[in-house]
């Protein structure tokens, strides 16, 4: 057995290692094989790390979605999760784990992002027990956790241009159907978008 190459190893670290061969022999343990079942789980933990089922939900999702949609997407997840949770494997993220890392958006200030952050959260930890990398979705443990989002009233859109970003952000909406159905139904019959889709909200099971 290796126990590492001079003078990347140290004498003494290779004595220590030494010693604990001896330990997990006397345990009647293959050190050998000890070590390459750590090194086996390192890999399967990076492959199925936050960031990588993250990304891989993405790919799955962005066709469906507009430029738009999946540059706020993707941008919540690498400006607010990634640099926090995005190297923990998936199924060991808890909730009060999520919860520290929403807290930071929420003293930005941010309070809606930091809902729909805890959103998009969600719906990877679901495809990540559709996957059988994880299971359970560990953000509907935080329902009621963050402070809610203050609504304001917002003036009828007129410009042709805004007009034509809030159709885009419709269409590329990924939240429930019936929310969906009711955001595209909404310019049709001239009802103000946000206030449909609330109502529509509350009158989900």
């Amino acid at each position: 057995m290796s126990l590492g190459v001079y003078p990347d190893i140290s004498l003494k670290e290779a004595r220590a290692a030494r010693d604990e061969a001896r330990r997990l022999i006397a345990q009647g343990v293959d050190p050998s094989a000890r070590s390459k079942e750590i090194s086996r789980q390192r890999v399967v933990d990076a492959e199925n790390s936050f960031e990588v089922v993250a990304r891989e939900w993405f790919q799955k999702q962005a066709p469906i979605w507009s430029d738009i949609h999946q540059k706020n997407v993707i941008s919540k997840l690498e400006k607010n999760i990634f640099p926090y949770l995005g190297h923990d494997t998936v199924a060991v993220v808890s909730a009060p784990n999520l919860l520290r890392v929403l807290r930071k958006i929420e003293e930005r200030g941010a309070i809606e992002t930091a809902h729909r952050t805890l959103s998009i959260c969600g719906q990877v930890f679901r495809y990540a027990i559709a996957t059988a990398r994880a299971e359970r979705d560990v953000a509907e443990d935080l329902k009621g956790a963050l402070p809610p989002v203050k609504r304001k009233h917002l003036p009828a859109i007129v410009d042709p241009e805004r007009l034509s970003a809030l159709l885009l952000e419709i269409d590329g909406y990924s939240g429930t159907l019936p929310v969906q159905c009711a955001l595209k139904l909404a310019p049709l019959v001239f009802y103000g978008p946000e206030s449909f889709a609330r109502k529509m909200e509350r009158h989900q099971p």
